[in-house]
């Protein structure tokens, strides 16, 4: 296990002082919890950062003025009605030909 070393105010040393007190828990105990939540919200936040650019990179919409959600939801309606008619046709299609038999 490795070991760090800070400096910190007094004020927040009285305050890990006061918690450790209050709840029979170290100061250690307090820092590392800190540091842990700390490190997965900071990762999540340059996680997203990076997604963001390379999804902008790539030609995602960036400072663009946003689609409202109407216009989303009928484009995506489009879309799923387009798969739906095109699935029944292709089933149409298949149920129409004719079946070959063992010898034709």
């Amino acid at each position: 296990m490795a070991m760090l070393t800070l400096r910190i105010s007094d004020d927040l040393n009285d305050r890990l002082t006061m918690m450790a007190e209050k709840t029979g828990r170290t100061k250690t105990w307090f820092v590392k919890k800190l540091i842990r939540q700390g490190l997965d919200d900071l990762e999540e936040e340059m996680l997203l950062e990076i997604m963001y650019k390379e999804f902008v990179a790539e030609g995602g919409r960036g400072n663009e003025p946003s689609i409202p959600l109407d216009e989303l939801e009928a484009f995506f309606a489009q879309e799923d009605l387009e798969d739906q008619t095109a699935k029944k046709r292709s089933e149409t299609a298949q149920k129409t030909r004719p079946s070959r038999k063992a010898g034709d």
